[in-house]
C-alpha cells in the first residue's frame, strides 16, 4: 500500500460503527459522544439484498464526518482491519463536503458478491470531524442489542422499522449504457403518467409508474419492452441513478413499471428510458421520454415522513397537469388578490395539516408559523434539513409565498414548487438566504385523521 493510501486508512480508523443487518432492515444507533445534543448522536445504516448476492448499503450519520471517510467492510473488526485494501469506499450523498461540514449520507452498492446469509458484521468507518475521537458499537446477526466495545463510550440501541424491499423476480434485468441514458438525446413523445396511481401505491424504496403509451414504436414492443428508470434525486442532481424494472400492460392498456432501490421519503427527477429487448442477448436502446416525471418515495416508518411524502405527491400531480395545459379549474385555487402563490400551498396541505378557520390564508402569516413553534429562516433549515425531513414546508419571500422540495447540495440550493409562478406551477431553484421565513412544519400540526389513513 502506497504511503497516501496508508495515510488515508490512518485518518479513517478512528471511529468504528458495526450493525446488525439482516435480509433487509435497518437498525438506528445511539452514540453516547459528550458535549453533544441528543439530535447530533444517530446514525442510521439499512442494508439491502439486491438479488445475485449484491448487497447495498446506506449510512446516514447525523453528526458530521470527515468528507470522503466513509469505508464499509463486510466482516468483523478482526477481519476488516486484518485486510484494509478490502474495504470499499460508500459514495457520498446529500451533503456539504469538507469545507462546509460533511456527508449527511453514503451509500454503497458491493463491487463483489456476497452471500448475504454468511455476513455477521457490517463494519463502517468514519471519523467524527468535531472530536476525532474513536466510538465503537458493535451488533451481529445472533444479537438482538448492541454490545459495547469500547470503555469511553456507551451506546443505546433504538430499533427502526425496516425498509422492506420485496423481491421481484418480474424485474428484466439487462446492461445498458448508462452515458446514453444520461444524454437522453432521442426523446420519444406519447406518454401520460397516471399520478392517483402513483398515490395510492406509494412505497419507501420501489417506484411504480402507471401511464398510457401512444407512442407506437413502444406499443408494438409489448413483451419484448424493457425499461430503465433514469434521473436523480433532487437532494443532490449531480448523481445519476438508474434502475431496472418490471414492464407489464394491464386490462386498460396502461403500461405499469415498477422499478427498486429508491431512497425513503427523497423527491426525484426521472425519465424512463425504453429499449427493444427481442434479441434478449443485445438489447437495443429506442429512445427516452420526453418530459421528466417527478415523483417522491414514501417514508419509512414515521408519520411525518409518510404525510410530508403525501403532501409532496399532490403538489407534482399539479405542476405535471399545468405541463400539459389541463389545470381541473374546479379545483378552484387560482384566485385572491395579490395573486394565488399562498392559496395553492394551502389547497395542497389542506388534506395533511390542521388549518384556522374563516380564512384561506390559514397557513400565509409568520404569526400562524411562530405560534406552532415552527417560524425559521433559510439557513437554520438548512441545518435541519440534515436530521429531519424537509419537503413540503412553506416559505415566503417578498410577497410571493411556495413549497419546499428538497435542498439540492450540488448547487447549494432550495429546490421549490410554486403556485402562480409564471401564472402556472412550476418547480423553481432558489438559494438559501433567499427566503423571508420559512415555515417547518411540526407534528403537532398534522390532522389525525391524516395520519389514520395511512395505510
Amino acid at each position: 500500500m502506497n504511503t497516501a493510501r496508508k495515510t488515508y486508512f490512518a485518518q479513517l480508523v478512528g471511529v468504528f460503527f458495526f450493525f446488525a443487518i439482516s435480509a433487509c432492515g435497518s437498525k438506528d444507533t445511539t452514540l453516547d459522544r459528550r458535549n453533544s445534543q441528543p439530535a447530533e448522536r444517530s446514525i442510521k445504516v439499512s442494508v439491502v439484498d439486491l438479488g445475485s448476492n449484491l448487497v447495498s448499503v446506506t449510512a446516514r450519520p447525523t453528526a458530521p464526518v470527515r468528507g470522503g471517510s466513509m469505508l464499509m467492510c463486510v466482516g468483523d473488526l478482526l477481519t476488516c482491519d486484518a485486510a484494509p485494501a478490502n474495504r470499499e469506499a460508500l459514495a457520498l450523498l446529500d451533503g456539504n463536503f469538507p469545507k462546509s461540514g460533511a456527508p449527511t449520507s453514503a451509500v454503497h452498492k458491493s463491487s463483489q458478491n456476497f452471500d448475504r446469509r454468511s455476513i455477521k458484521f457490517v463494519t463502517i468507518y468514519a471519523q467524527d470531524m468535531a472530536t476525532s475521537k474513536p466510538l465503537k458499537s458493535q451488533a451481529s446477526l445472533e444479537q438482538t442489542s448492541d454490545a459495547s466495545t469500547d470503555s469511553n463510550s456507551n451506546q443505546n440501541s433504538n430499533p427502526q422499522p425496516p425498509v422492506v424491499v420485496p423481491q421481484n423476480p418480474s424485474i428484466d434485468r439487462f446492461t445498458f449504457d448508462q452515458a446514453t441514458l444520461e444524454r437522453a438525446s432521442q426523446k420519444l413523445s406519447g406518454f401520460d403518467f397516471d399520478y392517483d396511481f402513483a398515490q395510492k401505491n406509494m412505497k419507501p424504496t420501489i417506484p411504480s409508474f402507471r401511464m398510457k403509451a401512444t407512442a407506437s414504436n413502444i406499443a408494438t414492443l409489448k413483451n419484448n419492452l424493457g425499461v430503465v428508470i433514469g434521473g436523480y434525486a433532487l437532494s443532490d442532481s449531480s448523481k445519476f441513478i438508474a434502475s431496472n424494472t418490471s414492464v407489464n400492460f394491464d386490462s386498460q392498456g396502461g403500461l405499469i413499471v415498477v422499478g427498486e432501490n429508491l431512497r425513503p421519503a427523497t423527491v426525484y427527477k426521472l425519465r424512463l428510458h425504453f429499449f427493444d429487448r427481442t434479441d434478449r442477448a443485445q438489447s437495443r436502446y429506442v429512445g427516452s421520454s420526453t418530459r421528466a416525471y417527478y415523483y417522491v418515495t414514501d417514508g419509512a416508518g414515521d408519520q411525518m415522513s409518510r404525510l410530508r411524502a403525501r403532501i409532496v405527491m399532490r403538489g407534482l400531480a399539479e405542476e405535471y397537469d399545468w405541463s400539459l395545459n389541463r389545470y381541473d379549474s374546479r379545483k378552484d385555487y387560482t384566485h385572491g388578490a395579490g395573486g394565488w402563490c399562498h392559496i395553492f400551498y394551502n389547497w395542497v396541505i389542506t388534506p395533511f395539516l390542521k388549518t384556522r378557520s374563516g380564512s384561506e390564508n390559514t397557513h400565509y402569516s409568520s404569526s400562524y408559523w411562530s405560534s406552532q413553534g415552527a417560524l425559521t429562516d433559510g439557513p437554520t433549515l438548512l441545518k435541519l434539513s440534515q436530521t429531519e425531513p424537509i419537503m413540503g414546508d412553506y416559505f415566503h419571500v417578498a410577497s410571493h409565498a411556495a413549497m419546499i422540495l428538497a435542498y439540492d447540495a450540488a448547487k447549494s440550493q432550495f429546490v421549490t414548487l410554486e403556485g402562480n409562478f409564471n401564472s402556472q406551477v412550476e418547480i423553481y431553484q432558489r438559494s438559501v438566504n433567499g427566503f423571508s421565513w420559512v415555515g417547518h412544519i411540526k407534528p403537532a400540526m398534522l390532522k389525525d385523521d391524516a395520519i389514520q389513513s395511512l395505510p
